[in-house]
């Protein structure tokens, strides 16, 4: 049995956020791309880290 569906039905279900600095992040789920925006945030922007909840970070994001 396969879970997700084909490559295609995976890659609709990304999603991304666009930072104000040009930046992609982007994450395959919600768990991932929060995690990922805030490697970003602290690598990038560490006067940011800590600012944003998870909900935060989710209502920025959109498909990719």
């Amino acid at each position: 049995m396969r879970h997700g569906g084909s490559p295609t039905d995976w890659e609709a279900k990304m999603k991304v956020v666009d930072c104000p600095c040009g930046e992609r992040v982007e994450g395959a789920t919600d768990d991932v791309l929060v995690a990922h925006v805030n490697e970003h945030i602290a690598t990038a922007h560490p006067e940011m880290a800590g600012k944003y909840s998870d909900e935060q970070i989710l209502s920025m994001a959109r498909e990719a």
